[in-house]
């Protein structure tokens, strides 16, 4: 029995989620520029910007790592899996929950910036958007996600 995969709508789905992420980044730049009546709004209170820079960078400096460990960890061992519905899933799984981390650090790191004027927070949403260049989805992780499964179906189907 052959299973049928869409890699094409399953890779449209994956490339949707991560455009997503990039129209989320521009929207969040959009929207604070926007509201220039919050742009330094705690700039007067070193104590505050010291704070929140010091958050935003640790924040961005372990989340940074763990959403694309979290990733290869999780996904590390679907290759073996029986199920190509169930690998699919997962991949599709893990790689939103990377994407929401990052996002979410993304967030935080533009709200430090605008909110302090803080080249700090800048910088930390100029690493986050290097970080999400490593998540970029493309045919060839997914065959080589699925090789071993295509290989079995091609074998169930010459017998």
């Amino acid at each position: 029995m052959k299973t049928q995969i869409n890699i094409p709508l399953f890779e449209k789905r994956l490339k949707l989620s991560y455009y997503m992420f990039w129209i989320y980044l521009i929207l969040l730049v959009v929207v604070f520029e926007l509201l220039t009546s919050i742009h330094g709004f705690f700039a007067d209170n070193g104590q505050l910007v010291y704070g929140l820079e010091t958050i935003t960078i640790l924040i961005t400096a372990g989340a940074i790592p763990l959403a694309l460990k979290l990733f290869g960890k999780n996904t590390a061992g679907l290759r073996e899996h029986e199920s190509v519905t169930f690998v699919l899933a997962e991949y599709q799984k893990w790689s939103s929950i990377r994407l929401l981390i990052l996002g979410a650090v993304l967030t935080l790191a533009l709200a430090t910036h605008y909110l302090c004027m803080s080249s700090a927070g800048s910088l930390c949403a100029i690493l986050i958007g290097f970080a999400a260049l490593f998540c970029i989805p493309t045919k060839s992780k997914l065959l080589y996600l699925l090789e071993i499964h295509l290989e079995g179906d091609k074998d169930n189907d010459d017998a």
